[in-house]
């Protein structure tokens, strides 16, 4: 069935999110310094949190500065009109980690999202100018439309149904850190991205056309999996030999 793995990884996710104890939105980071010119920031999906970065950060820092970003699962809520703004806080935690390592000689910045890390990465990319290489793991090309359409927010989407939202008026409220209106500074770049074709979470049409529009102004090198979306997330921070040939090629 095609799907299947979304499905019931999906439902164990929520078995852990539904025990986890809300929390006040207080997203910070954490550096692993190295000597080099150069740094990664790492930005996590959803429902894993930093756990499937633990392995990325072991063979980066060697080489890299690395800066691992933790934030809470309320950065998507039912609330709607706070998610930009808890967006425009992790801008405001990337730009201060920026600024703290140019301080110590950094020149260089690059970046690794995975699924909800990826529309981060794009936001922060367009707004900050200072990513010159990103690594995008199943993201869309759209924030509102994969929320109404994923299977890991229905729950959520029906209740803020309940409270007059539908797909427009969400539309309308992120706007501001929709993908496709963050395009605008992600040009000449280099950008490797993984895509799942079955994915259920953030579906591949979505998943295609941001594709598409980063192949107008970017270097861009893709690699697709016939597996859903936890699986071809695991794929991409397991994928060491590529990413790690990708940050050091010039």
């Amino acid at each position: 069935m095609k799907g299947i793995d979304d499905i019931i990884l999906n439902k164990a996710s929520h078995i852990k999110r539904a025990i986890v104890t809300p929390k006040p939105f207080e997203p910070y980071f954490k550096i692993y310094k190295a000597k080099s010119d150069k740094a990664v920031f790492l930005y996590h999906g959803w429902a894993q949190g930093v756990n499937p970065f633990i392995h990325v950060v072991q063979k980066l820092k060697k080489k890299y500065n690395v800066v691992l970003f933790y934030y809470p699962l309320k950065i998507i809520c039912d609330e709607p009109k706070l998610t930009p703004i808890y967006f425009n806080k992790m801008l405001n935690l990337s730009k201060k980690a920026i600024k703290k390592l140019e301080k110590e000689n950094v020149k260089e910045f690059y970046s690794f999202g995975v699924s909800l890390g990826t529309f981060l990465s794009i936001y922060i990319a367009n707004k900050t100018k200072k990513l010159s290489k990103m690594v995008l793991s199943i993201g869309g090309i759209s924030f509102s439309d994969t929320f109404w359409d994923s299977i890991t927010f229905i729950k959520l989407k029906n209740k803020i149904t309940k409270n007059g939202y539908d797909l427009q008026k969400l539309k309308k409220e992120w706007n501001s850190i929709e993908p496709y209106n963050n395009l605008e500074n992600v040009k000449n770049k280099k950008i490797l991205v993984y895509n799942s074709t079955t994915d259920m979470l953030v579906r591949f049409k979505y998943q295609d056309k941001l594709t598409k529009e980063l192949q107008h102004n970017n270097i861009v090198t893709v690699k697709k999996y016939k597996v859903g979306h936890y699986f071809t997330g695991l794929k991409s921070v397991t994928d060491h030999k590529t990413y790690l040939r990708f940050y050091k090629n010039d």
